[in-house]
This record gives structure tokens, C-alpha cells and sequence, in this order.
């Protein structure tokens, strides 16, 4: 595969029958850019049965790759075995597609893609897929094989970005319900010696999940327990560099959060 663009994102099969991500296998396949080891290119399974690095959940499947010199694209090869995917393949109607997603922006985010089958919502329905034939492909009689999901992925209370994002739109994270405002409050944070002191007070019983934080990057974190009513003072560590604000997340048992951002006292 051929581009321009500076990212190349998920090739996807499937039987080509509509059925959905639990009988299609997907992967992503970019550049990276890691001058001292020849920028090689590094591969994962996305949205479908078994989500991860590509060595732990394709095991055989290889990418190679290669940027032009003077850059003006890209070329990207893989080779996905059959017996990695979610279930076996209708040679007759095989469901395949291809994007490659550009992106000039610092945070990666999506401006433009081509692909094979761009129509909206592609990603998620395997029957807009393009179809393909393989003649002379018998596939074995299997069964679709069991989905894995991972269960390392952090929660929204526990990612400092999800939680500066709801500080400032005012969503619970994780869209759950949002506690009133009330429930939760936080001090002026002071800087102290490999840290900050923040006040921090609930009328519910929760957890805390408070984070220094210099805007893009969290220097430290700190997990307490609160009671009813309680007011408690928090040392956040700030392993390195300057934290302009504290972040912090409540949850109670019911799942119901609320986030708080408040910047360093000067």
C-alpha cells in the first residue's frame, strides 16, 4: 500500500456477511517515529474481539514499511494470517477494507482519510466494508473464536486527560452521573517541598483521585479515601518539573463522579 499521509490507520477483514466486530479482525499499522532504530512500524488489534499490541493478539501477522527519502509518502505491506481472525473467511465474499487517516496536529487527531470504503461510520460496520475474493481458498471448518477483552485499560477517574476534559465541560467522566456540585470540593493548592497540599472536602462518601498536573502532562498522583463530611489535607507528589494545577476526580460506590481542576496558589 501507497500514500502521502503522514499515518496509515486500520486495515480490517471480515466475512462480509454484516456481521459485526466479533467476527472481524483489526489492525493498525503506522510509521513511528524512532529515528534510531530506523522508524519501524509497529501494529495492534482495534474495536474488534481481541484488542492489543499485535505480537500479543496476531501472533504471525508481519508490517513492514518505508518513508521516502526526500519524504513525499509511504509505502506499507502486511500479511495477516487467516487463523488470527475472529472466525473464517467466505473466500466468495470476503469483507476488506483499508484507511489511512492524515494528521498534521500535535495531538494525532483525525483531519482527513482516503480508503477504499470511506462511508460514514465504516469503522464500526463491517457490512460497508469493501468485498474481495480469494479463488482457490478453502477455509478450514472452525469455530469463531471467543472474545478477549482486556481488562488493564484505565478508568476515566484514573486518566488525568479524561478528567481535565470533564473539570471543563462540566460531563462526569465516563459520562456517568455527575454528582452536585456540592459533593466534592477542593482547596487553593499549595506548593511544598516534592509536592503540593490541597484541601479537599466530600459530602458523600468516595474516593479521591487527585493528580499535579503542568497542563499537558500529570507529575504526580495521590488516592485517598473520604468520608461523609470529612475535610482532609492531600499531598500530591510532583515527581518532576512544575505543576500548574491539581486534578482531581470523586467517585462514590454507586459509580457517580464529579471533576474538579484547580490551579496552584501563587
Amino acid at each position: 500500500m501507497q500514500g502521502s499521509p503522514r499515518r496509515q490507520r486500520p486495515s480490517r477483514t471480515g466475512r462480509g456477511d454484516g456481521k459485526g466486530p466479533d467476527a472481524t479482525g483489526r489492525s493498525s499499522a503506522p510509521t513511528t517515529d524512532d529515528p534510531a532504530n530506523g522508524n519501524p512500524p509497529c501494529f495492534q488489534r482495534d474495536a474488534d474481539n481481541r484488542q492489543g499490541p499485535g505480537a500479543v493478539t496476531a501472533p504471525g501477522m508481519t508490517v513492514a514499511s518505508k518513508v521516502s527519502e526526500p519524504y513525499t509518502g509511504y509505502t506499507i505491506e502486511a500479511s495477516i494470517p487467516f487463523a488470527v481472525l475472529p472466525d473464517a473467511v467466505d473466500p466468495a465474499h470476503m469483507g476488506f477494507n483499508v484507511l489511512v487517516y492524515d494528521s498534521d496536529t500535535q495531538d494525532l487527531s483525525s483531519q482527513s482519510r482516503l480508503g477504499w470504503s470511506t462511508f460514514q461510520g465504516v469503522r464500526a460496520d463491517p457490512y460497508r466494508y469493501g468485498l474481495t475474493t480469494l479463488p482457490g481458498y478453502t477455509p478450514p471448518q472452525r469455530e469463531p473464536s471467543e472474545p478477549v477483552f482486556p481488562d488493564t485499560a484505565a478508568r476515566s477517574v484514573q486518566s488525568p486527560q479524561t478528567i481535565a476534559q470533564s473539570a471543563s465541560d462540566g460531563v462526569a467522566p465516563a459520562a456517568v452521573h455527575r454528582l452536585p456540585a456540592n459533593t466534592f470540593t477542593v482547596g487553593v493548592p499549595k506548593r511544598v517541598d516534592g509536592g503540593i497540599l490541597v484541601d479537599v472536602r466530600a459530602t458523600r462518601k468516595g474516593t479521591a483521585y487527585l493528580y499535579s498536573w503542568t497542563g499537558d502532562t500529570a507529575l504526580g498522583s495521590q488516592t485517598v479515601e473520604l468520608r461523609s463530611g470529612q475535610h482532609k489535607r492531600v499531598f500530591v507528589p510532583v515527581t518532576e518539573g512544575r505543576a500548574s494545577s491539581v486534578l482531581a476526580a470523586f467517585e462514590t460506590a454507586d459509580g457517580a463522579a464529579l471533576a474538579r481542576r484547580a490551579p496552584v496558589g501563587r
